[in-house]
């Protein structure tokens, strides 16, 4: 049978009162021989404390849900944001319940309330990152959930990489480096498309302006379509055959990278001799021997901060906070050089 607060008091010698207080948040209250003799007799029968009677006494359960939606390639999370969420609730002695729902759930009053209650959860940490339901905003708003956006951009309560900073970073570095012919090349997104990904408009934005700022005209390889895998390097092949081919490319993932790589290879040109190659990626990308010149996506730190910002909300669920964007960590690499005119 389950020890109780009773047996303890009982075992101890000490009032109910007293032992609730030492075993609670108030322990400081008392004398250290107290406190050790009520912890002694806690030990001795095994007592732990019951998480519900705890929930119903402060109000809190001590639990945050991750919601994420049901599309595989649009809704992962990855192992350094779980990371980064588990570290920092940790240190606030929380734990994670990992929730994935379909659209009708995550927007129908009823089933969203059941669910939180089910899963006894304080607040929400959200990674829905496109086409979110219209309706999953307001029904957070009616209810008051305490709830903080991963990876997706909104005016408030969020947090997110940052791809606008990244696409700067990347382009001032080639320029650095004396390109002047550089290509932005995108096979996965359609950037007209606004239900498509932030990040994939953002990162090219964030070209454009470092283009503008050295006064250097913007060249976009696909980014109004989308480019199948399996012709994605003969795609890279007409890109590089022209005779006003880039000298660098900035490439939305290291799937971009790769294809432009094996069309250089074919066509006798060096990677990065002739032509630079710089990416943005999760991992580090080194699957042809050398490593990808690219900043990485702050995963780690995206989800410490958003789960921070969700401990802060819980204190005060009025308040709204400032979308956070992250900046990626840059690793040289070994696939960008000089441009060839540097060296004349």
């Amino acid at each position: 049978m389950r020890a109780t607060l009773k047996d303890v008091a009982r075992a101890s010698g000490c009032s109910f009162q007293a032992v609730s207080a030492i075993l609670g948040a108030r322990a400081h209250e008392f004398s250290v021989e107290l406190r050790d003799r009520v912890v002694a007799a806690a030990d001795q029968l095994g007592y732990r404390p019951s998480s519900s009677a705890r929930s119903m006494r402060q109000g809190r359960t001590g639990c945050v849900a991750l919601v994420r939606g049901t599309a595989p390639t649009l809704n992962t999370v990855s192992d350094q944001v779980l990371f980064g969420i588990t570290s920092e609730l940790e240190s606030h002695d929380l734990h994670l319940a990992l929730l994935t729902l379909d659209d009708a759930t995550l927007t129908s009053d009823v089933e969203l309330n059941k669910i939180l209650r089910q899963w006894m959860a304080d607040g929400l940490l959200i990674k829905y990152d496109t086409r979110i339901p219209a309706r999953l905003s307001d029904v957070l708003a009616r209810f008051k959930i305490p709830a903080i956006w991963i990876n997706s951009r909104h005016d408030c309560d969020c947090v997110l990489p940052d791809d606008h900073g990244a696409g700067v970073r990347a382009t001032r570095h080639l320029i650095a480096l004396g390109h002047r012919r550089i290509a932005y090349a995108d096979y996965a997104y359609n950037l007209s498309d606004p239900e498509e990904h932030y990040s994939a408009s953002d990162r090219y934005a964030g070209y454009r302006e470092a283009m503008r700022e050295a006064q250097l005209e913007p060249a976009l390889i696909a980014g109004d379509k989308q480019v199948p895998e399996d012709g994605r390097v003969g795609y890279s092949l007409a890109q590089l055959a022209r005779p006003d081919r880039p000298t660098a490319i900035v490439c939305n993932s290291a799937w971009v990278a790769y294809p432009f790589w094996h069309a250089a290879m074919r066509l006798g040109l060096a990677v990065p001799a002739d032509l630079s190659l710089f990416t943005f990626e999760v991992r580090r990308q080194n699957n042809l021997g050398p490593e990808l010149s690219q900043l990485l996506v702050p995963d780690y730190e995206v989800g410490r901060t958003a789960t921070a910002m969700l401990v802060d909300k819980l204190r005060d669920p009025e308040a709204r906070h400032q979308p956070r964007a992250i900046p990626f960590k840059m690793i040289v690499g070994e696939t960008c050089a000089p441009a060839r005119e540097v060296y004349a």
